[in-house]
């Protein structure tokens, strides 16, 4: 599988889940970007399989002027953040 061969994993836009999968799981109200893939990470982590479809169902617009396009002077830190909850969801999965 090449990177982006399936579309953008990380967004939960055009993704269905099933309530039992995603009860008690909720976005990190510490960042302002990536939420959404540090929310699938949990979601993907948790669920036995996972079904790919090649349709797409679901097209956005890419705006100038959306925060994820604008610049941000703390955007490493926020990086920083970002990390430390994947490294965080791996160590907890191994254990």
């Amino acid at each position: 599988m090449k990177y982006g061969e399936y579309g953008n994993c990380r967004c939960v836009g055009g993704k269905f889940y099933r309530r039992s999968i995603i009860d008690g799981i909720i976005f990190p109200e510490d960042l302002y970007t990536f939420e959404d893939g540090i929310f699938n990470l949990k979601i993907y982590m948790r669920a036995d399989n996972v079904l790919i479809l090649d349709d797409a169902f679901y097209h956005y617009r890419r705006l100038s002027t959306s925060t994820t396009r604008r610049f941000n002077p703390d955007e490493e830190k926020q990086h920083d953040v970002i990390l430390e909850y994947i490294i965080t969801l791996i160590k907890n999965d191994m254990n």
